[in-house]
C-alpha cells in the first residue's frame, strides 16, 4: 500500500526548489542591475578633463598674455600680472581675480559672471559687452564708465567718486570705514585691504594696526602717520611718502617700494624683504 504522505512531501519539495530558484534569479538580477549602475556612473565621470583644459589655457595665458575665447571657468588668477592681456570672449565664469593686475586688458564680450575682482586693477581695461552678472567688484579699481559698457552688473555697493582719481567700489561696511578714516583722521585696527587709495593723504593719521594688505597706495602721503603694527603686505607703495612715520612692527613683506620715501622713519622690528633706502632713521631694526 502506497504512503499517501509522499506526494504531498514531493510537492512541498518542488515548491521549495521553485522558490529558491526565483530568489536566486532575483538576486542575480539585482546584482546585475547594481553592476550596470556602477558601470554607467563610471562611464559618465570625465571629472578630470575640464580642469586639465582650464590649466592648459591658464598656462597659455601666462606665457602668451593672450587666450581669446578660451575656457578659464573657475580659474584662480589672484594677484596675476595680466596687464594688457587679451581675453576677448573668454569664459571666466566663477574665476578669482582678486588683486590681479588687469591694466589695459582686453575683456570685450568676456563671460565674467560671478568673478571675484576684489582689489583688482582694471584701469583702462576694455569691458565692452562683458557679462558682469553676479560679479564682485568690492575694492576694484574700475570706473563707472567701464561698468556701464558691460552688462548684467547689479551692484549692492556704493560708489565714492573722487575728482583726482578713478572711482572705486565699496560695500556698505567698507564705505563706513573709509568715511570714518577721513573724517577722524584715524582708523586703528581697521580693515582697508584691497582698496584703491592711490594719491590720498594720510598725513598725521593714526593708523596703528590697520590692514592695508594688497591695497593700491601709490603716491600716498603718510608723512608723520602712526602705522605701528600695520599690515602693508603686497601693497603697492610706489612713490609713497613715509617720512617721519612710525612703522615699528609693521609688515611690508612683498610690498612694491619703487621710489618710496622712508626719511627719518621709525622701523623697530619692521618686516621688510630688503634693506630700505632711508636716509636718517630712528632706531632702525629690520628682520
Amino acid at each position: 500500500m502506497r504512503n499517501p504522505v509522499r506526494p504531498v512531501a514531493l510537492c512541498a519539495l518542488l515548491g521549495l526548489c521553485a522558490c529558491l530558484c526565483a530568489c536566486s534569479a532575483r538576486s542575480a538580477t539585482t546584482a546585475a542591475s547594481k553592476t550596470a549602475s556602477k558601470t554607467l556612473i563610471t562611464v559618465s565621470e570625465p571629472a578630470i578633463q575640464p580642469s586639465v583644459a582650464v590649466q592648459k589655457n591658464l598656462d597659455l595665458l601666462l606665457t602668451k598674455k593672450a587666450c581669446p575665447g578660451c575656457n578659464l571657468v573657475g580659474a584662480d588668477l589672484s594677484r596675476m600680472p595680466l596687464s594688457g592681456c587679451n581675453l576677448e570672449g573668454a569664459n571666466l565664469a566663477g574665476a578669482r581675480l582678486s588683486l590681479a593686475d588687469l591694466v589695459g586688458a582686453n575683456l570685450r564680450k568676456a563671460n565674467l559672471a560671478g568673478v571675484v575682482f576684489g582689489g583688482a586693477d582694471l584701469a583702462k581695461a576694455d569691458l565692452t559687452g562683458a557679462n558682469l552678472e553676479g560679479a564682485v567688484l568690492d575694492g576694484a579699481f574700475v570706473s563707472q564708465a567701464q561698468i556701464r559698457s558691460a552688462h548684467g552688473y547689479r551692484p549692492d555697493q556704493s560708489v565714492i567718486p573722487d575728482e583726482d582719481s578713478p572711482e572705486f567700489l565699496l560695500n556698505a561696511e567698507q564705505l563706513q570705514t573709509v568715511k570714518r578714516l577721513f573724517d577722524e583722521k584715524a582708523c586703528v585696527n581697521c580693515d582697508l585691504s584691497g582698496l584703491d587709495l592711490a594719491g590720498r593723504s594720510f598725513r598725521g593719521f593714526d593708523l596703528e594696526g590697520a590692514n592695508f594688505q594688497g591695497s593700491n597706495l601709490e603716491g600716498a602721503d603718510f608723512h608723520d602717520a602712526k602705522l605701528k603694527g600695520s599690515n602693508l603686505q603686497e601693497a603697492v607703495l610706489r612713490n609713497a611718502d613715509f617720512s617721519h612715520a612710525d612703522l615699528s612692527e609693521a609688515d611690508l613683506s612683498g610690498a612694491e617700494l619703487t621710489g618710496t620715501r622712508f626719511t627719518d622713519v621709525v622701523l623697530d622690528a619692521t618686516k621688510v624683504d630688503a634693506p630700505l633706502d632711508t636716509g636718517p632713521v630712528k632706531n632702525r631694526s629690520t628682520r
